[in-house]
């Protein structure tokens, strides 16, 4: 066994039982005592273990393993979220943690308002500690190990249907015919081709070659599709959407306008990415192959996409993209909704 000295403390590497072990601890003395407990156990032939130790402490030294490690930020940053939330089960010794004490937990989320796949992911976090703790022979056995956390039910967002979008197209407003115009033109091409508002808004003209657009989408995966046929001109440079003034969009407007236009028009309130959902499920419905819906709209698991399988089955249309207004000029009763506090 042999300690150095880190840049965060000690390191003790060791080998037990065959495999080569490595543990950090913020000062020697916690150091020197491992070490002891590591000889006493080698001679009397006894499990290496923390016989009484907060679970709290197990997700430290874990933390402190994974400070060797190559690890995103993001992943550590999720590890820190989920330590706030799992704050009461830290507090408990190891040999209370039991099923009853992660059902309250996971009740206690519940009620709290968390959806399922958060509390998942805290679960994890925990489970990923103890078995650390258990390959370093820190504890005898994971006591979680075979809890089951309820699966959270497929959540199948509301589309609504073509006619309705295009009641909602029509009473897109705007200060004026040409920013209407341009709203409309945005929420229009997010339909069409199913892209997300921060790829719609920084798509520019060099992004399209030979009538292909590129695109650099969620986690920098690239993509290309072909750009469909548009009932307004694309600019040859710039920004392919933008304002009226020529200025980037900004996802507060054009959902306050899109929710606006649904108040207008005596339909459900829904968002930017409601005009993804519809792509896609318009799209099938029509259809157009799944790899090509796929590749358009960027996912890459046939899991994500069976959700808008199962919707398409629902419907038998043949077109859903909106045709322009035929008259812009907003009625005397829709100048000023008053039950829409987003109204712009």
């Amino acid at each position: 066994m042999t300690t150095k000295r880190t840049k965060t403390g000690w390191r003790l590497d060791y080998t037990f039982a065959g495999q080569r072990r490595r543990e950090n601890f913020p000062t020697r003395e916690q150091a020197d005592l491992r070490k002891l407990e590591i000889a006493r156990a080698r001679v009397s032939g006894e499990t290496v273990t923390v016989p009484d130790i907060q679970v709290g402490a197990l997700v430290e030294r874990w933390e402190s393993w994974l400070d060797t490690q190559t690890r995103s930020p993001a992943y550590r940053k999720r590890i820190t979220v989920a330590k706030r939330a799992l704050a009461p089960i830290l507090a408990t010794k190891l040999r209370h943690l039991s099923k009853p004490v992660l059902d309250n937990y996971v009740a206690m989320r519940k009620a709290a308002g968390r959806a399922g796949n958060t509390i998942g992911a805290e679960y994890r976090t925990l489970h990923a500690a103890l078995e650390f703790a258990l390959s370093r022979e820190i504890i005898p056995r994971n006591p979680i190990s075979h809890y089951r956390l309820e699966k959270p039910k497929e959540r199948i967002p509301a589309v609504p249907s073509p006619e309705d979008l295009q009641r909602i197209f029509d009473h897109v407003r705007g200060t004026d015919e040409n920013d209407r115009t341009s709203a409309w033109q945005f929420y229009w091409m997010a339909l069409a081709t199913g892209m997300r508002f921060s790829e719609l808004a920084s798509a520019r003209a060099d992004h399209i070659r030979n009538n292909t657009l590129t695109v650099i989408g969620k986690g920098g995966y690239q993509r290309s599709f072909a750009m469909p046929a548009t009932p307004f001109p694309i600019p040859a440079t710039g920004n392919i959407l933008t304002t009226a003034r020529g200025a980037q969009w900004k996802h507060r407007v054009l959902l306050n306008r899109l929710q606006g236009a649904c108040v207008l028009a005596g339909l459900p309130i829904i968002n930017l990415h409601t005009l993804r959902h519809a792509h896609a499920t318009f799209a099938l419905a029509q259809g157009e192959p799944l790899h090509s819906v796929m590749t358009r709209c960027g996912w890459r698991s046939f899991a994500v996409m069976q959700r808008y399988v199962s919707m398409a089955r629902q419907w038998q249309i043949s077109t859903y993209l909106p045709k322009p207004a035929t008259s812009s000029t907003p009625k005397e009763s829709d100048q000023h909704p008053t039950d829409c506090a987003c109204y712009i």
